[in-house]
């Protein structure tokens, strides 16, 4: 069994309080129409900011996916570009392995591009 990221389970707590606190102030709460309206804001920022933690690791996760293949594709370009010249069958490999990473062919080109400068 893998053990979830930590923020994913603050995230988790967070939630589950914030669904507690709405049920509470859905039926427990005995106060004035502006203290609920007040509690009922707090709990639904609370839920939002629940939601956002996994988004942002999400997020984080995909930046360093991508910056992994691109590093993976610039060793590749340094590798062939070691003799100074990319053959066609070099330039073949370059363009499979920038499909397998999923790389753009812009992405592509900028590498290169800053490889033989």
């Amino acid at each position: 069994m893998t053990i979830p990221h930590p923020w994913l389970l603050v995230a988790a707590l967070s939630g589950g309080l914030a669904t507690a606190a709405g049920a509470y102030g859905a039926h427990g709460l005995d106060a004035n129409q502006a203290a609920i309206d007040a509690f009922k804001s707090g709990v639904q920022y609370n839920l939002w900011h629940s939601l956002a933690l996994p988004a942002g690791l999400l997020a984080s996760g995909f930046s360093e996916a991508l910056q992994h293949r691109r590093t993976a594709f610039e060793q590749l370009v340094g590798d062939v570009m070691e003799d100074g010249v990319i053959d066609s069958d070099e330039r073949v490999r370059l363009r499979e392995v920038q499909e397998e990473l999923g790389l753009s062919k812009d992405e592509a080109e900028a590498i290169l591009k800053d490889r033989r400068n």
